[in-house]
């Protein structure tokens, strides 16, 4: 008996008792005021209100990852790839991209006077995010032409090991794992309004292209990436000093009822359960090493504080505002094709639309609620590099802004 596969159910409630186990035997107020936190997450995905965040494994394969919501049929692609996806067009494509996003930044921390001006923030932004798109369409397009692993068999890429180098899975699977991380923490800080983390941002992506060709792969086993079809992230990696508690915990209480929830007869389905073993197994080790790897919404910098400058300041006005009749003209034209990505004006939009949603975070976020879901949609779709998302959505949020239904 003792030679048969775990089953799922049994698997989780090991891993259940580890983590109480762990948890219960060392009470220091950051772990327990972490594992309360993971617990309360855990349930609200056992209840199927909110989903397993994504996290890094040996082989790179992410599941549920932003990358597997992004656009396979280059007919419906903003940013499609010319020729075959093969690892020489691959490596040329992705050498390329890098070059020149590491031009850019050179030029934008070479600018004499007041380089960070919010222009330059925002074109750079741009630029951040489209090679995001790039990298991300590339590895969905890779995986889904890969043959799948048999059955029972180990994934044949492993990152860490080095396992297939030279295949195309291995090449995209690399690419995104290392420098989606960096890309990623520039863009928070933009979205953020935050002048000071924006830059420290940057210079640690202008550090890691100066060093060449990826190395060692800088993030640990169970780094968080943004979700599919989900808003970016701010990501945080700590290992803080180990605290006595200072209050009661409640991470029994909330322990005990996930694991009531999980014992219910309409527990989460078996996908679910293998989701969560994996999860707490990773916050396990997580605590025993004492390095969080943590993701949150972005917060967002309304105006400047002592020793903190914003990226733009309340702004007064937007241009898509000042006249919504003709943002709605252009959003119909986009919509019915009669403007093209071949046409230009599309990144330039983009551009447009994320300042259209910090202003509303300026003045009224909450109070943005009809528009802001279309909104939020449509740079989503950008993201995802889908023409048909984008301007679907662009569409209706611009149909809102001029009926006035900004409210």
């Amino acid at each position: 008996m003792n030679d048969l596969p775990a089953t799922p159910a049994a698997s989780l409630n090991e891993s259940l008792e580890e983590l109480l186990r762990f948890v219960v035997n060392h009470p220091e107020q950051t772990l327990h005021r972490m594992a309360e936190s993971a617990v309360l997450h855990w349930t609200r995905v056992a209840e199927g209100k909110d989903t397993v965040q994504p996290r890094l494994n040996p082989s790179g394969y992410l599941p549920a990852a932003f990358h597997f919501g992004m656009e396979t049929r280059p007919e419906n692609q903003i940013d499609p790839f010319s020729g075959p996806l093969r690892p020489e067009t691959y490596s040329r494509a992705v050498t390329d991209r890098l070059a020149g996003l590491r031009e850019r930044l050179e030029r934008f921390f070479a600018r004499d006077g007041y380089r960070n001006s919010a222009d330059q923030c925002d074109a750079l932004m741009v630029g951040l995010s489209r090679c995001s798109r790039f990298l991300g369409s590339r590895c969905i397009e890779a995986e889904r032409a890969a043959p799948p692993a048999p059955p029972g068999e180990r994934d044949p890429v492993d990152l860490f090991e080095g396992r297939g180098a030279g295949t195309l899975v291995y090449a995209v699977r690399r690419n995104l794992v290392f420098w989606e991380p960096f890309l990623n923490a520039a863009i928070v800080a933009w979205q953020q309004n935050n002048l000071e983390e924006y830059e420290h941002a940057l210079r640690r992506l202008a550090r890691e292209l100066d060093d060449g060709p990826p190395r060692d792969l800088p993030h640990p086993p169970g780094y968080p990436f943004r979700a599919q079809h989900k808003p970016r992230q701010k990501t945080a990696v700590h290992t803080p000093e180990p605290r006595p508690m200072r209050r009661k915990s409640m991470f029994t209480l909330r322990f005990n009822q996930l694991a009531k929830r999980l014992e219910s007869s309409d527990g989460p389905p078996l996908r679910v359960l293998l989701q969560l073993t994996t999860e707490m197994q990773q916050f396990i080790q997580m605590a025993e090493r004492n390095l969080y790897l943590v993701a949150g919404e972005p917060t967002f910098l309304e105006s400047s504080r002592a020793g903190i400058s914003t990226i733009r300041g309340a702004p007064s006005n937007h241009p898509l505002l000042l006249d919504t009749t003709d943002f709605f003209k252009k959003a119909m034209l986009f919509a019915n094709g009669t403007y093209t990505v071949a046409g230009g004006g599309l990144d330039t939009m983009y551009m447009h639309l994320r300042q259209l949603e910090r202003l509303f975070r300026h003045q009224h976020w909450a109070g943005s609620k009809g528009v802001r879901a279309p909104l939020e949609r449509c740079l989503i779709g950008w993201e995802e590099n889908r023409w048909d998302a984008f301007t679907r959505e662009m569409l209706e949020a611009a149909t809102l802004l001029r009926g006035g239904g900004e409210g």
